[in-house]
This record gives C-alpha cells, structure tokens and sequence, in this order.
C-alpha cells in the first residue's frame, strides 16, 4: 500500500495513492461503532414490524412437516 504524507485541517495525514485520506485509528473506530448502531436499529425496526405483523395476522402456519 502506498501511502503519501499530506495537510488536511492543519494535520499531518496519511493519503492513498488515489488521493484519499486515511482514517485514523479514533476515526475508524467510531465509523464501526456507527455501523453498529446502525444495524442494532434496523434489527430494533424490522422486530418491530414482525410483531405489527404478528398481532395482526397471527403466527405463521406450520407446513407438514411442523415447520414455519
């Protein structure tokens, strides 16, 4: 990987060779931690709508061979 040295908001940054900025370790574990959140709150909406789902149509029916 290259990497080249440049300024970026009045630091010191590592840069790609296509000219993007590298995150720093800080940064980088805060997008992950976004990411997290992010899913953790889409499986809290698609639970949600299971149960909508559910209170109004009930539970799914069984198929012959005892499986939902």
């Amino acid at each position: 990987m290259e990497l080249y040295l440049g300024v970026h908001s009045q630091k010191l940054r590592f840069f790609t060779a296509e000219g993007e900025l590298v995150p720093t370790p800080e940064e980088f574990a805060l997008a992950e931690q976004r990411k997290v959140q992010e899913a953790e709150a889409q499986l809290e909406q698609a639970e949600a709508l299971l149960a909508r789902y559910r209170e109004h149509f009930g539970e799914l029916p069984a198929n012959e061979n005892g499986q939902v």
